[in-house]
């Protein structure tokens, strides 16, 4: 099955996206990986996304005041165009 792509443009949220099916390959300036589930921090560039087969999952927007209480200081500096899925 080829994978479907999604180009995510640069985003001022800290989104926390989980998926219960397959993982999400993301493809972004500091390089490639695979994921299920992972916060994306603020971005300045834009990503390329794809999973093959059915998607299962969602994602959540939170304003950087909002993602605070759970990433702390790391919300707003820490995770500028970076991926944490820890």
């Amino acid at each position: 099955m080829r994978p479907f792509s999604r180009r995510e443009p640069p985003s001022a949220a800290v989104a926390l996206i989980f998926s219960f099916g397959p993982t999400i390959r993301v493809l972004d300036g500091a390089g490639v990986g695979e994921h299920r589930s992972f916060v994306a921090g603020l971005h300045e560039r834009t990503a390329l996304t794809e999973f093959a087969g059915a998607r299962h999952g969602g994602q959540v927007d939170l304003s950087p005041p909002g993602a605070h209480p759970a990433w702390g200081r790391r919300a707003s500096r820490g995770l500028i165009d970076e991926l944490d899925d820890g």
